[in-house]
């Protein structure tokens, strides 16, 4: 059985975690299909928006805990540096939107935080038990600490205990609450639509300026602004800013092409 299934959906590759009879823990053999996956979203020119789903009752339990015992549990050739399933330490250049529900638990909450965007069940559980069983979160540890009060980010790396989709809202952790799984992926798709009636280059941009300046000082002058600025000039000369203004003044939709 294929642990990672892929469907495009018009300009939306959806990519499902399929190992339910293991609550997708990342085996060695999920972590290369999930990143090949991405990669495959990230180089084609097609495809704008991501989103990533689970078969079976739990979006992630996180590592395979076999393969950890063993000493056998690896990252893929090549994506050593890539963090938890070639997606915790290594950027994309496109949206990706995760769909969580049951336990988003471990690794499966350090790969939910490197996504972009997160649409939740509101039965959702969410946890960094890491501490249980002698480990330490160390692939959530920069997005926990960046995305959420920092206090409350102690709590979850400290306890271990899990909150629920209520206050994962409340905190920022997630963007939106369904009542079921199967209002996942259409509310998912609702956000990727509005995305992709965008101009593609300005989205890039923005994902590339938000990670790069994520933590830094907002007053000016800063690091900050100098790479608005740097990224600012590359928008501002392309061939779709002409175009989208171009639209703008004949009244007409634009034609965007990524460049």
């Amino acid at each position: 059985m294929e642990t990672v299934l892929v469907e495009k959906i018009g300009q939306v590759m959806h990519i499902t975690m399929n190992r339910p009879e293991k609550r997708n823990a990342f085996s060695n053999l999920l972590w290369k299909e999930f990143s090949d996956a991405l990669v495959q979203f990230d180089e084609d020119d097609s495809m704008r928006v991501a989103i990533v789903t689970a078969n079976g009752p739990c979006f992630c339990a996180g590592s395979d805990i076999k393969e950890l015992a063993l000493g056998t549990h690896k990252a893929p050739e090549g994506r050593e540096d890539w963090g938890f399933a070639g997606l915790t330490r290594h950027t994309y250049k496109k949206p990706i939107i995760a769909c969580v529900h049951g336990a988003v638990y471990g690794g499966g909450l350090e790969l939910m935080m490197a996504c972009d965007l997160v649409v939740a069940v509101r039965s959702a559980k969410f946890a960094l038990p890491e501490p249980t069983i002698g480990a330490m979160a160390e692939n959530g540890f920069i997005n926990v600490i960046n995305q959420i009060p920092y206090r409350i980010a102690l709590e979850l790396l400290f306890t271990g205990e899990p909150i629920d989709s209520e206050r994962a809202w409340n905190i920022g952790l997630i963007n939106r609450i369904v009542e079921s799984e199967e209002e996942l992926l259409p509310e998912a798709l609702k956000i990727a639509e509005k995305i992709c009636q965008m101009a593609p280059l300005p989205i890039e941009f923005s994902k590339e300026v938000a990670t790069r300046c994520q933590g830094l000082p907002s007053k000016a002058p800063s690091a900050a602004w100098d790479v608005v600025d740097e990224v600012a000039v590359k928008l501002y000369a392309s061939h779709d800013f002409a175009e989208g203004t171009n639209a703008f003044r004949e009244k007409r939709k634009p034609v965007w092409t990524g460049k």
